[in-house]
């Protein structure tokens, strides 16, 4: 059984408190406090230590869905929803007088 840290943050709302995640057999088993982290020193709010508990909900999406024409989901690769987003950024970058704009 291998095992490793892996430094990284909470995504959940906008201190982005560090987090140290510990990684057994290339699955996520722990979430802890940063201590080395330069801003939050070692907090970590509720929110981001649950985050283990969202990362392994069993309706957790874990790749992209498309609804068909049926109204059934069919699933998608990474690359095509890449290419679908990019498309129609493009057109409404065409279509609109303000030519820049952001997503969140």
């Amino acid at each position: 059984m291998t095992s490793h840290t892996v430094t990284t943050f909470c995504r959940v709302c906008e201190p982005a408190c560090g987090l140290v995640a510990t990684v057994k057999d290339g699955r996520l088993v722990q979430l802890a406090p940063d201590r080395d982290h330069p801003v939050t020193e070692g907090y970590a709010c509720h929110k981001g230590l649950a985050g283990l508990d969202i990362h392994r909900d069993p309706d957790r999406l874990n790749h992209p869905l498309r609804r068909t024409s049926t109204g059934a989901f069919e699933r998608l690769e990474w690359i095509l929803i890449l290419v679908i987003r990019v498309h129609r950024c493009g057109f409404c970058v065409a279509c609109s007088p303000v030519k820049h704009f952001a997503l969140h």
